[in-house]
């Protein structure tokens, strides 16, 4: 049977998982994701915020529904790559918290 870690262990896990999640949140505040939809391409930092929108001239091609619509799943997409690439950083961090007990 498997010795139960101390709370010094634990505590010391925390710890370290806590400095993983700062490193973690600031990589991905340096971090840009770039999606496009049709004409238009949106960029987003890990923050959520648009840092740059393009909308490309198709020579009044699309109507301003249509850009409209291009702009939010442009962004949808882009915060789907930040939801994406968090979650891979909180799974690398659970695997490695898991390989050190």
């Amino acid at each position: 049977m498997a010795e139960k870690p101390s709370l010094s262990d634990i505590m010391s896990a925390v710890s370290n998982l806590q400095s993983s999640m700062k490193t973690t949140q600031d990589s991905l505040k340096e971090s840009n994701f770039i999606a496009k939809a049709d004409a238009v391409e949106i960029t987003l930092n890990g923050q959520f915020s648009c840092v740059n929108c393009t909308i490309e001239n198709h020579e009044n091609k699309h109507d301003n529904t249509a850009i409209s619509k291009m702009v939010k799943d442009a962004i949808n997409d882009a915060v789907a790559q930040i939801g994406a690439k968090t979650r891979e950083h909180i799974e690398q961090l659970s695997s490695d918290l898991k390989n050190k007990e």
